[in-house]
């Protein structure tokens, strides 16, 4: 909150609503053929004088009609493809397609390669924020003015993968090497109100489309059952973004690595522990992060009570020291909870 308003209590609250309507319906022709097809109505209602200068609703409409396609083109290739249009009354129409094939190589490989396009309109308060601070009608100062000229973000998106099912090793590799191209990525910019505007500051905020940038990286996850009732999983994934804002290029670690153990143990008991190390990264607004690392323990116990399977599980979060939750101001301390769990 700007000076001088520090220490005062504001209300930024509102209503907000969803009205929805949809259909959906799947086809299938033989054994090689199935189509899924449908459309959405949704109009979203919002109030909020603080946040908006009004006491009218804004009201957005959608229009949406999707499609899916699902052909065994032969016993080794499968084919995906479709698409969905989609129409607002806030920012227009886009028309997102999807294509996917998957190559069965042998009974335990398969390879796959993908592109898919999608779009994020822009939320009600980026296209249409105004916040205001008066006092006996004098405007002191408005500190977010959208002028409106924001349009929907796009993301097109180009996968290569890989599947390895080894069950008679105890084995399975799933990898996927991706590319991300952002167009039109949303951003709050400053920027002046005419002179005179407002007493205290003339400064205020708007949201545009300011950036185009690539996100490309690796992904793999790794399983493996070492011996009898374990399992063993380690994922990785780097990332590299490609973007001349040191803000946007550190906004994901380079490396993220994830470890699981998973021990089924007799009279029905089960361990879990997971380590995950989330790098170093930084979110916009927040500043760096320092690493992240975390470790969970699980033990649970089931039985069969009746005809019931009852679990009993004690959770212990973040064994390691506390680390920042977003926010700098929270923390994600140890935590430990029980949970029961009674499945009829």
């Amino acid at each position: 909150m700007p000076p001088p308003f520090n220490g005062a209590t504001i209300d930024f609250g509102g209503r907000a609503s969803n009205d929805t309507v949809s259909v959906q319906h799947t086809l299938r022709r033989g054994a090689d053929l199935r189509m899924v097809w449908g459309g959405e109505w949704r109009r979203e209602r919002v109030v909020s004088r603080p946040l908006y200068n009004t006491a009218e609703p804004l009201l957005i409409d959608f229009q949406r009609l999707f499609g899916n396609l699902e052909w065994h083109a032969s016993s080794a290739v499968v084919l995906n493809a479709g698409a969905m249009a989609e129409h607002s009354s806030q920012s227009g129409s886009s028309l997102a397609p999807r294509l996917m094939a998957n190559w069965h190589v042998t009974p335990s490989q398969t390879l796959r390669l993908g592109v898919s396009k999608a779009f994020r309109p822009p939320s009600t308060f980026e296209k249409s924020a105004d916040v205001r601070y008066e006092v006996l009608g004098t405007l002191l100062q408005a500190t977010n003015v959208s002028r409106g000229s924001v349009m929907p973000e796009s993301v097109v998106a180009t996968e290569l993968g890989y599947l390895g099912d080894f069950s008679r090793l105890g084995l399975w590799l799933d990898v996927r090497v991706f590319d991300e191209r952002i167009k039109g990525f949303v951003r709050p910019l400053n920027y002046a109100l005419p002179p005179g505007t407002a007493l205290l500051s003339n400064q205020s905020i708007d949201y545009v489309n300011a950036e185009d940038f690539s996100i490309h990286g690796l992904e793999y996850e790794f399983k493996w059952q070492p011996w009898s009732g374990a399992q063993l999983r380690l994922g990785q994934a780097r990332v590299i973004i490609g973007s001349n804002d040191l803000g946007t290029r550190s906004a994901a670690a380079p490396l993220t690595t994830s470890v699981a153990l998973m021990q089924k143990l007799p009279a029905g008991w089960d361990l879990t522990l997971l380590h995950h190390d989330g790098g170093t990264r930084n979110l916009l607004g927040f500043g760096n992060l320092s690493k992240m690392q975390r470790t969970d323990l699980r033990v649970a116990n089931t039985q069969r009570i009746g005809p019931a399977r009852v679990e009993l599980a004690l959770t212990l979060q973040n064994l390691g020291a506390d680390y920042q939750d977003y926010d700098p101001r929270f923390l994600f301390r140890q935590r430990a909870f029980a949970s029961l769990r009674v499945d009829h």
